[in-house]
């Protein structure tokens, strides 16, 4: 997930960790509270985890 501000408020992107074949990374959601996104997140972890399986790994490191 990130967090950023849009129009004034907190917006929660929820996203796939991985590349697609343009390169681009997987955006899914958009959420108004972190509750909401982490809920999102949580009841459709086997769709994202079979996901991320397809997907091109990162090109840069992931945050330790």
């Amino acid at each position: 997930m990130l967090s950023r501000p849009e129009l004034g408020r907190i917006a929660y992107h929820c996203y796939a960790h991985g590349r697609d074949d343009a390169g681009g990374r997987p955006w899914l959601r958009r959420e108004g509270s972190l509750n909401s996104a982490v809920a999102w997140m949580i009841q459709h972890e086997a769709e994202l985890s079979a996901l991320t399986g397809r997907l091109h790994p990162e090109p840069d490191e992931w945050p330790s």
